[in-house]
Order: C-alpha cells, then sequence, then structure tokens
C-alpha cells in the first residue's frame, strides 16, 4: 500500500515544485474568453477561489477542491480550472487530473506556461488508463469503482487510474454484471458485459410520503420516479431520493426478498450537506450510518450532522470514522486500510521467504568519548569522527512481514586530534612533563548479530527492524608528541599502535525502496548506541623518546574511545527474497 500512502507515486511523477509554484502564482482569477457571469457569479467565484488558496496553501487538499470546483462552476478562469488540477494531481485522482489539465489547455489557449502544462499532460497519461464497455444492449448503466459513468453504449472509453477496478453493469430486469479488471498507465482494458434474465427476484415498492415526485436511486442508479416498483435481486439495496433542488433522502437499506415485495415510504427533507468517501482499494465496501452505499467511491448529499462511515474490503482490516459535516461543502473522507496480515489474500499475495540483504553506509559518530578526545580544548583541534560501514543479512520472514535473521558486517570510523595539551611522566622519577600530542584514531571491526525485522507495503515496501550484537575491532592510535624536559624538547614518534576494543551494540533501523518482482533496493537510516566490553586504552610503560640525550618518558593510562558510542549510518540496501 506504500504507494497509496506517498500518494501513489505522484511525487515521483509528477513536477511538483512547478505545480505548487503555478497555483501560488494563480492568486488573481484569469477569465477565459467565452466565460460569462453576473457580477454576484463572479463575485461568490472569486470568495471560493481564495478559501481554496488558503486551504491550498496549508495543504488541505480535499478542502480546497471542493472551493477551486465550486469556483469554477460559478465563473471558470485559468486560475481556478489549474489548482483544481494540481490538487486532483496532489489527491491521486489521477484521470480527473488529467481531464482538468487538457480542459486548462482547450478553454485558456494562451496559457503563458503551456508547454509545462503540456509536458504535465503527458506525464499524467502515464499513470492513467481506460477502460472500454462493448455492449450491444442499450440503457445499462455503468458503475466503476462506484461512479456512475453513464450509460450504453457509452460514447469513447472510460478513464482510470492506473490499478484495480471494479466494473458494475446494470439495468432493470437484469442480473447485475460484475468484474474486476486490472489496469497499468496508459493501458486499454476492454470489458464485454453479459446480462442475463432475472429469474430470482424480490419486488421493492418506493413511494414520498406526500406523494410528490422524485427520482429513484438504488445503489447510486436512478431506475425512475415514485411512486415506483421493479423487481430486484433478493438481498439489501441502499435507496435514495432526489427531488428539486436539495430536497432529497439519506441512504435506506431496503432487504429485498425473494418473491415478496419490500415496501418503502420515504419523505423527502432538506440536505444541506454532500459528503465524499475515497477507500483504497477503490474495489472497498462503503457503508454510511450502516447502510451500505455500495464498492468504491460515494458522494451524495447527507444531513448536516454526525455521520459514521464504514469501509471494508476482503484482505484489509475493516474500520470506521465518525464525520460532522458542514453545510454548504463537500466533505471529502479519504480511508486506506491497511492489509489483514492473518488473511488468505495477503498470505498468497507475500509468501514465506527466506531472504538475503546486503547494505552499504556512510557513518558518522554523534558521541565518541574518551579521554583523548574529551580533553581536547584550547587550541586543540578535533574533527567529527566518519567512516563507512558494509553488513549484510539473512533471515527467514513470514507473510505477516515478520522476519529474524542473523547480521554480519564491517565498519571503520576515523577521527583526529591535534595539538592536545598533554602531562606525561619523566623516567625512572615520575616527575611531570608537559607537552602537546597529535592522535589518528581508527576504530574498526566486525560485527556479529542478530536481527528482527517488519516488513509492509506492495511497490514500495518499507521496513523496520532492530538488531543486536557485538564488534570485535580494535583502535588503531597513530601517535605523535613533543615533551619540554628541563634541557629542552623531546620527540616522540609518529608510530601506531593497536589496542583490541570489544562493544556490545544495539541498532533499530528504517528502510523504504521499490520493489522489482523478488528484488528490492532501498534507502536506509539506522542508529547505533555500542556500549564497551573492553575499551580501548593507550597503556604504554616503555621508555619513550626519539632524543634520549634529554631523557625519557612515558604518557599516563588514558582511554582512546568512550565506554559509550552513538553512531548514525545512512545508505543504499539491496535485498533478494527466495520463494
Amino acid at each position: 500500500m506504500l504507494t497509496q500512502r506517498l500518494v501513489r507515486v505522484v511525487a515521483a511523477t509528477l513536477s511538483v515544485t512547478w505545480l505548487l509554484a503555478s497555483a501560488h502564482a494563480h492568486a488573481q482569477p484569469q477569465p477565459g474568453a467565452a466565460a460569462s457571469a453576473s457580477d454576484a457569479s463572479k463575485e461568490k467565484a472569486k470568495q471560493h477561489f481564495v478559501a481554496g488558496l488558503e486551504l491550498f496553501n496549508r495543504g488541505i487538499w480535499e478542502a480546497a477542491l471542493a472551493e477551486f470546483l465550486a469556483s469554477r462552476q460559478l465563473y471558470a478562469t485559468r486560475s481556478n480550472t489549474q489548482n483544481a488540477a494540481v490538487a486532483l494531481a496532489k489527491l491521486g485522482r489521477f484521470d480527473e487530473a488529467l481531464d482538468m489539465f487538457e480542459a486548462l489547455l482547450r478553454e485558456f489557449p494562451d496559457l503563458p506556461d503551456r508547454a509545462q502544462v503540456e509536458l504535465e499532460v503527458k506525464k499524467l497519461r502515464g499513470l492513467v488508463g481506460s477502460v472500454e464497455i462493448r455492449m450491444a444492449t442499450p440503457g445499462a448503466t455503468v458503475l466503476i469503482d462506484g461512479r456512475n459513468r453513464g450509460t450504453t453504449p457509452l460514447d469513447g472509453v472510460v478513464r482510470v487510474p492506473s490499478g484495480s477496478h471494479v466494473v458494475r453493469v446494470i439495468l432493470a430486469g437484469m442480473s447485475p454484471y460484475e468484474v474486476r479488471v486490472e489496469v497499468a498507465g496508459g493501458e486499454q482494458k476492454v470489458v464485454k458485459p453479459v446480462l442475463t434474465t432475472l429469474t430470482r427476484a424480490g419486488r421493492l415498492r418506493v413511494t414520498e410520503q406526500k406523494g410528490a415526485q422524485a427520482d429513484v436511486l438504488i445503489g447510486g442508479v436512478p431506475v425512475g420516479k415514485t411512486p415506483w416498483e421493479g423487481a430486484l435481486e433478493p438481498g439489501s439495496h441502499a435507496v435514495t431520493l432526489k427531488g428539486p433542488g436539495n430536497l432529497g433522502t439519506q441512504p435506506v437499506r431496503a432487504p429485498v426478498q425473494l418473491d415478496k415485495t419490500t415496501v418503502l415510504n420515504l419523505k423527502l427533507e432538506s440536505l444541506d450537506c454532500e459528503l465524499r468517501v475515497d477507500p483504497q482499494p477503490l474495489s472497498a465496501t462503503v457503508a454510511i450510518d450502516g447502510v451500505d452505499v455500495g464498492r468504491g467511491t460515494w458522494e451524495g448529499p447527507l444531513r448536516c450532522t454526525s455521520h459514521r462511515i464504514e469501509v471494508a474490503s476482503e484482505g484489509f482490516l475493516a474500520t470506521s470514522r465518525k464525520v460532522t459535516l458542514e453545510p454548504g461543502r463537500v466533505s471529502t473522507e479519504s480511508v486506506e486500510l491497511e492489509r489483514d496480515p492473518a488473511s488468505e489474500l495477503w498470505r498468497a499475495a507475500n509468501p514465506p521467504r527466506v531472504f538475503l540483504e546486503a547494505s552499504f553506509g556512510a557513518l558518522a559518530a554523534l558521541a565518541f568519548g574518551g579521554d583523548v578526545w574529551d580533553d581536547c580544548s584550547g587550541s586543540c583541534e578535533k574533527a567529527l569522527p566518519l567512516g563507512v560501514s558494509a553488513t549484510a543479512y539473512g533471515g527467514y520472514q513470514l507473510s505477516s512481514g515478520i522476519g529474524i535473521g542473523v547480521a554480519a558486517g564491517y565498519l571503520a570510523l576515523r577521527t583526529h586530534v591535534n595539538q592536545r595539551a598533554i602531562q606525561a611522566l619523566q623516567v625512572p622519577n615520575s616527575a611531570a612533563l608537559a607537552g602537546v600530542e597529535s592522535d589518528r584514531l581508527t576504530l574498526s571491526g566486525i560485527t556479529l548479530g542478530i536481527a528482527a525485522s517488519l516488513q509492509r507495503g506492495d511497490d514500495w515496501p518499507w521496513t523496520v527492524r532492530l538488531s543486536g550484537g557485538v564488534l570485535l575491532g580494535s583502535m588503531q592510535d597513530k601517535r605523535s608528541a613533543t615533551v619540554n624536559f628541563a634541557a629542552g624538547s623531546g620527540g616522540f614518534g609518529p608510530r601506531s599502535e593497536r589496542i583490541s576494543a570489544r562493544y556490545a551494540y544495539v541498532a533499530p533501523e528504517f528502510r523504504i525502496g521499490p520493489r522489482m518482482g523478488k528484488f528490492e533496493l532501498s534507502l536506509g537510516l539506522r542508529p547505533m548506541l555500542l556500549v564497551a566490553l573492553s575499551q580501548p586504552e593507550f597503556d604504554d610503560g616503555q621508555r619513550l623518546t626519539d632524543t634520549p640525550s634529554l631523557g625519557y618518558f612515558r604518557f599516563q593510562r588514558e582511554s582512546l574511545a568512550g565506554s559509550t558510542l552513538a553512531l548514525v549510518e545512512a545508505g543504499l540496501g539491496a535485498r533478494y527474497s527466495f520463494y
């Protein structure tokens, strides 16, 4: 689901920077040549546009879109059209965004940034496919993901975003036809519905309490006017009435039984609020206040009060939420379902697997410590510890995404401390001698450990992992020093010493990247906390000097790194799964 979490990769596909800049630039309406409206309509359109721009700048895309569409309906301008197109793209409604951008080019041919708009249209076409309905029977209603796309014969193809879609064809007296199609960007799928006569049916009679005439909609499809009666498949059906203006009814459940007649006597009322529900996946069922209103996107008028939205789909965890509607605007609720790890559908799509993974990264120490590092002050200079790391993982991952395995790697971290003031001890009387010292410190070694992980997502999976183990390595100190004796200065080095270093480590990690079949690439961030099991210390009791005529000295005992190190790694990874 990660492509949907990232607005289905729109940020990686569209020139979002230009789109946003264009939206900000179009703060004043630019009417088209054919635009015609009263001064009152223009002023109202401007108010909706200004409200939409404020919401747009805050990233509230659904509400901004509603304002731009309301502005465009009153008085179409270049600004409200282009901003509506951008908001649709940000919401992942790529087919509608493409339609709006094409309307922008058609209605405003003198666009100053026409070339850039044409480029965006070309990119959007790569995210949009189409469905062609080939059906000889006229008058059947076609719904794709719950949206009414017209009646047969349809004029041309129907655009849809790339992905999985549910096509439903309904005709009175016939059994509904339903099929799921997978449509890739730029691809056209052909659907050939075959309707059969309804042989097992019940009947539904719908009337309006005061005898008013109103359109009867069943499952969002108009079937006639009140009073209406017709045959339907046994089961639960969502019924609404649509009268003139804002008169209508909320969805009502009609339980139709075989060979029986169900009667609904509904009352028209003023419905001043409107709700749109965009579920992901698009094949999910939507219920409003306990009434199942169908699969996919649902939009309709409701009372201006609180409502309960329920969304469910096979293989996903059902969810519900409460929304409070405001008069005069379309409230949009985008509901994305989480996969159910226990579902057989998830298990089939994500079978258990053995995996091998390798990552390579740059390393930096946020906390290094040790006497050499900590005693650097005044004119002393020290460099941020930097290095490289490489880690290999191997393990087993369950269908739920939970994995366990082993980790092995190598890291090297280097820093330097220059002109540090020191106190050396004169040999043999242990008198204190002043001096300065420079160190080139390199911590290196192999890491061995175990790791537990959780992976989620389809095309762009993300992984969180926690690993722990030991670092078996050494600290190399390339040291030079100058010490002041009574008779002059004595030098030492540079000489290298290598001291054993043993650390236990724990490392949380986050990775994200594209999946291509069994192969994955990823970017990762991994903090590491190292706790010393044997802290590296410089303890050289030898007689030291390169000018023995002045005398000998030895360094005091001091640690080369802290008892606790905090590191952070950022890098690239590659993974291959066997299943």
